[in-house]
């Protein structure tokens, strides 16, 4: 199975989805970076989920900017009709950038970017 979606504004960007704590889909846009261990959200996300960030278990998340607070919770997420269970740090603040990183994605799928035709792949292992 091959979930082919198109980049948007020339960028590896996709649309998803998170579960909220009232059980309903909440979408968001984010990057999908290989080089990014985690999913990366920000507060503003956490507090449209309605998570509370501090019953996470806490990190710091680097970057080149440095080192920003963030706290890991465990959500579904979904892409197109795919559900999968993921780690997500939500960063302390809503300057980060939405990330889409390798835990519990990268290990599921094949992602392959194609910048000539303007899409990532996430072909079934």
């Amino acid at each position: 199975m091959v979930i082919s979606l198109s980049y948007i504004n020339s960028d590896p960007i996709i649309d998803f989805q998170v579960k909220n704590v009232k059980g309903l889909w909440t979408r968001f846009l984010a990057y999908v970076d290989s080089g990014a261990a985690l999913t990366v959200l920000t507060r503003e996300d956490a507090d449209r989920l309605g998570i509370y960030l501090a019953r996470g278990r806490s990190i710091d998340l680097h970057g080149i900017s440095g080192a920003i607070p963030a706290y890991i919770h465990n959500r579904q997420i979904k892409i197109e009709d795919r559900i999968l269970k993921v780690q997500i740090a939500f960063s302390t603040s809503n300057e980060t950038p939405r990330l889409i990183g390798r835990e519990g994605i990268f290990d599921k799928f094949e992602v392959c970017f194609n910048d000539k035709k303007k899409t990532v792949n996430f072909s079934t292992l």
